[in-house]
């Protein structure tokens, strides 16, 4: 069964378009189309049918692209995309899911001491409600060791 369509199949009109496909604009686009709303879901990647997905080192080292000082490389549409950077890398996904398509199901909460950097800002604990956040994730998740 494919979710995607093509881009001649696009509507020319919709109530509501999410870009991204990961966990929150995943979360964002059900809950819209949930209220009745038409919904486009616009993901730079492509859906990877399942039994397609690497799982093999030589498989993923072709689904791999990166960006190093503004140069891109690598496969335009590659599953793992890394961002290399002078004080930060990050590796993100690329394909209909996003990020979520590589992160290896771990849904951990973060460690307390990631909250005690300074450069978060006070409103995201202004209200008290980030714990309360994380639980209401764990119970619609039902995370399991």
């Amino acid at each position: 069964m494919r979710l995607s369509r093509d881009l001649d199949q696009l509507k020319s009109r919709y109530d509501a378009i999410v870009v991204g496909s990961g966990y929150g604009a995943g979360v964002s686009a059900s809950r819209l189309a949930r209220m009745g709303l038409s919904v486009a879901v616009l993901e730079r990647g492509r859906e990877i049918p399942i039994g397609d997905f690497p799982d093999s080192v030589p498989d993923a080292a072709r689904e791999f692209q990166y960006t190093i000082e503004g140069v891109h490389q690598g496969k335009p549409n590659g599953l793992f995309d890394l961002h290399v950077g002078r004080d930060m890398h990050v590796l993100v996904g690329c394909g209909l899911g996003g990020t979520s398509l590589i992160n290896a199901n771990v849904s951990l909460p973060p460690d307390p001491r990631v909250w005690e950097d300074p450069r978060w800002p006070h409103e995201l604990f202004a209200d008290g409600s980030l714990n309360q956040g994380f639980e209401r994730a764990k119970a619609m998740l039902r995370p399991l060791p």
